[in-house]
């Protein structure tokens, strides 16, 4: 071998002479065999000579190692048979060296490129060695605008040829966003002395602390509460209070206002008993006078508050229930749902197997439900929190929504 030792970069190719006597007394024809780690990207041309007694020839050997992680950097041993066809047991072999050259093809991505939250979110950060050396990295985040800021766990990467790994990235936005959401982009860096920096790129989509659906639908709230207690003083308080007029005049009840100054003394009642024919005129009945029914007043209820959670695990379905007790009778005026984790999905309220309400959690964080006209559960009856969730939002694995229930007892 004029030449025992060889650098070829991946993807490129080298070559090494050798030559090749006949030292026997007999025309000989010889093939060349590469063996090793070398032999799928070696070959050898040409692959078969005839030499007479005492000539020689060069053969030259080619080695193409392809550009893949499956082929290492460093010195890798090349190994040539020389297979005499006359005598094939009578192999000759001949040794040098292949030092392949190290490259670089990193890769690095994120799991989620773009995910939303309020403030802050955690990215999963892929880092793939597709090279064919180790390599260590440091992990950097770039921001020009100085919006956001971030935390990486573990900080630096080592990964092996043709593995990869994963690290945990969290981004903070520095500042709040009350009224209107923003896209907050970003970059990743892997970083190692001496090698080519790889990027990639992400973005926070920052939400706002009060949505404007949440508005909308406070506003759309005010305005139906200002709807209903103008009907209630326009229209139906009104109509009751000409009702019970006309109940009062019907029943020939006086009506005394409790607000007058001097009050007249009561006439003592006249009744059958206490009247004699002596003091009438005669052939003149006595008169019967029958003081008006007592009119029971209505009974105050007992204020009832009572708090419902529920928890569902991801994709499941869950209730929360409360059971009217035996002998009362529950009236429900006001509901206020919290939805503290922003998770996603359906939140109905049941009597029994009856959905009264349904709301979707989309953007509902703190909700006042302030109800037209009461629900009434009877004793015996259940009173349903049940959630469908589709989301765990800011919670780790399952959806947790709590409704208070105002009312009262009877």
């Amino acid at each position: 071998m004029a030449q025992t030792n060889v650098v070829v970069s991946p993807g490129t190719e080298g070559a090494i002479a050798i030559r090749v006597r006949n030292v026997g007394d007999v025309t000989e024809t010889y093939a060349f065999v590469p063996t090793g780690i070398s032999q799928g990207w070696a070959t050898v041309a040409p692959a078969t000579v005839t030499l007479f007694p005492g000539a020689d020839e060069v053969v030259q050997v080619t080695l193409r190692p392809p550009r893949t992680y499956a082929i290492p950097a460093g010195a890798t041993p090349l190994v040539v048979r020389i297979v005499p066809h006359g005598n094939p047991d009578d192999v000759a072999t001949v040794e040098g060296t292949v030092t392949v050259l190290e490259y670089d093809d990193r890769r690095i991505s994120l799991a989620q490129p773009v995910l939303r939250a309020k403030r802050r979110h955690e990215f999963d950060v892929v880092l793939d060695n597709m090279g064919n050396g180790r390599t260590t990295c440091r992990l950097m985040i770039l921001d020009d605008t100085n919006r956001v800021a971030g935390r990486f766990d573990p900080p630096s990467l080592g990964v092996d040829p043709g593995m990869n790994e994963t690290t945990r990235l969290r981004v903070k936005a520095r500042r709040r966003r009350w009224r209107r959401g923003r896209p907050l982009p970003f970059t990743v860096a892997a970083v190692q002395d001496g090698h080519e920096t790889t990027q990639t790129f992400g973005t926070l989509l920052q939400e706002p602390i009060i949505s404007g659906r949440f508005i909308g639908r406070l506003a759309a709230t005010g305005l139906v509460a200002g709807a209903l207690t103008a009907a209630w003083f326009h229209l139906i308080r009104p109509e009751i209070q000409d009702a019970a007029d006309r109940a009062v005049a019907r029943s020939g009840v006086v009506v005394v206002d409790p607000t007058a100054t001097t009050l007249a003394p009561p006439a003592p009642p006249v009744t059958q008993a206490s009247t004699s024919q002596g003091d009438l005129p005669a052939g003149t009945a006595a008169p019967v006078v029958t003081a008006p029914p007592a009119v029971a007043a209505p009974a105050t209820g007992e204020p009832f508050s009572e708090r419902l959670v529920v928890t569902a695990p991801l994709a499941q379905e869950s209730t929360t229930p409360f059971v009217v007790p035996d002998g009362r009778t529950l009236d429900i005026s006001d509901i206020f749902i919290q939805n503290t984790n922003n998770n996603l999905g359906r939140l109905k309220l049941l009597r029994n197997a009856e959905v009264l309400y349904e709301w979707s959690l989309d953007n509902v964080h703190n909700l006042p439900v302030q109800l037209i006209s009461v629900l009434r559960f009877t004793a015996g009856q259940s009173v349903i929190l049940q959630i469908t969730c589709q989301g765990t939002g800011d919670s780790p694995s399952e959806c947790s929504v709590a409704a208070t229930l105002l009312g009262t007892f009877s």
